[in-house]
Formats: C-alpha cells, sequence, structure tokens
C-alpha cells in the first residue's frame, strides 16, 4: 500500500509540475519523462536531504521567519531541475513558485490520503457492495471523518457516506 502510495503521490507530483511548465514561461519541462524525473528526484532529495539542510539552516528560518527555508527548498529545487536533462527553471522567483505549489499540493494529496485506524476498522463493517478495496476505504474514510465524495460510481452511493455526482 505504502509503494502505491508513493508512486500515486509522485505521478501526481510530476502532473503539477507539468502543468506549471506550461503556466511558467521561465520553467520548461520536454514532456512526461521529464516531469516524472523532477518529481522523484525532488521527492527522493526532500525525503533524505532537505531534513538536515533543515537543521542546518534552522537559525536563518528563525530569523527570516521561515522565507529563508523556503528560499533554501527553492534553490534545492531549482539544482535539481537543473541537472535534468529536458527540464529548465530560470530565476529564483520560478522556483519559489514551483517549491510553493508542489509543496501545497502534496500535502493535500497527503492529507487526502491519510488513512487511520478507525477508518480501516470501519472497512469489516461495511457491506460487500464494492470489491474495490481503495473505493471501500475511500467510503471509510467519508464515513469516519463526515467527508462528501465526489464519484459518478452508483455502487459507492449505496454505502452511509454523503455522495455528490
Amino acid at each position: 500500500m505504502r509503494v502505491r502510495r508513493t508512486i500515486f503521490v509522485t505521478v501526481l507530483d510530476a502532473l503539477v509540475l507539468l502543468a506549471l511548465s506550461e503556466l511558467l514561461d521561465s520553467f520548461v519541462l520536454d514532456g512526461f519523462g521529464s516531469a516524472l524525473g523532477a518529481a522523484v528526484l525532488v521527492g527522493v532529495l526532500n525525503a533524505l536531504v532537505w531534513p538536515a539542510l533543515a537543521r542546518l539552516a534552522l537559525p536563518l528560518n528563525v530569523l527570516t521567519l521561515g522565507l529563508g527555508g523556503l528560499v533554501l527548498n527553492a534553490l534545492l529545487v531549482a539544482f535539481v531541475i537543473d541537472a535534468l536533462p529536458g527540464a529548465e527553471i530560470r530565476g529564483l522567483l520560478a522556483a519559489i513558485v514551483v517549491t510553493i505549489v508542489l509543496a501545497g499540493t502534496t500535502s493535500v494529496i497527503n492529507y487526502a490520503l491519510a488513512i487511520d485506524e478507525e477508518s480501516v476498522l470501519q472497512t469489516a463493517r461495511l457491506p460487500g457492495l464494492h470489491r474495490d478495496p481503495f473505493d471501500r476505504l475511500l467510503v471509510c474514510q467519508s464515513i469516519v471523518h463526515g467527508m462528501t465524495l465526489l464519484t459518478p460510481d452508483a455502487l459507492i452511493a449505496q454505502y452511509p457516506a454523503r455522495v455528490v455526482w
């Protein structure tokens, strides 16, 4: 499940990067392959390098109320993107915009995919209307957290969850 989630988040990050490259003149990606490579490398560096770098830059973050960390992360993202073939980012402002949008969308995706114990336990209580385990988990999260599902799936609409479509 964790591997699928990581792949899903990485592909969505790649799509976000691809969309940003269409919107920003100073950010260029030569297709989905470049976007996927950038998403993977940014994800790996943010997971492995950023924690140590953030700890070293803590005084800078305190003095700048977090803006120093944002700029430092943007420089890291710009370095990674410029190192890839078929990818280019020109200017610190473009790097900051890419960093903010990527961090924001990744946070929203991770929040939406957060699975807690109560949601998992709820799956055992659901009637067996739907065979897809991921859809059943989404239904459980909707029930437990009081969220509304946006789906055309008629089987999901038969569960005691709020469904719109």
